[in-house]
């Protein structure tokens, strides 16, 4: 991992945006091990941990992966993506797994913007069609699904963050009590 000093959490939080242009410098693997590790380290129900991941490099995976997401062009740009996959039993099971997997997603998110790394999220969950595309294109065991898929890579351009928080989106004890 590089020498950096890191930002603290809060930091970490109102800087993160998504980023969507990629220089051609690819984030070292020791980086990604440990946007890995840290996407671990969200919370789980039951400690159930049912998040896998597939880290593609290979530009034709990217590719493919940028035809079955509309929103992924990026994917042809960056270097290399974390496909976020829910392993499960039931329906019940897989559900959870989604929950899951999006706060390890967001761990990630935070970890890579600590470590000076772009990223964005791209969903594929719930969305069937993309489910059993991106299943297929990974060659996934059937109680494994693919949930998002993270584009990663040294911003290109410097992106603005564009949401705050809105007061009308906030209330308190109960419904309608600002």
């Amino acid at each position: 991992m590089p020498d950096m000093t890191f930002p603290d959490v809060i930091t970490a939080i109102h800087q993160r945006k998504s980023v969507r242009k990629y220089s051609d410098a690819a984030v070292p693997e020791s980086v990604l091990d440990d946007l890995i590790y840290c996407a671990t380290c969200a919370p789980t129900g039951n400690n159930r941990q049912p998040w896998r991941f597939v880290v593609i490099n290979d530009p034709a995976t990217l590719s493919a992966c940028a035809e079955i997401i509309p929103a992924g062009k990026m994917l042809l740009s960056c270097k290399q993506a974390i496909v976020f996959c829910v392993e499960f039993e039931n329906e019940l099971l897989r559900f959870y797994g989604w929950l899951d997997a999006s706060a390890a997603v967001e761990n990630l998110l935070l970890a890579a913007q600590a470590h000076g790394i772009g990223g964005v999220w791209l969903g594929v969950a719930p969305r069937i069609e993309r489910i059993k595309a991106i299943s297929a294109l990974l060659e996934l065991p059937p109680n494994i699904e693919p949930m998002a898929v993270v584009a990663l890579g040294f911003p290109a351009e410097t992106a603005t963050r564009k949401r705050k928080p809105k007061p009308a989106q906030i209330w308190k004890n109960r419904w309608g009590n600002p």
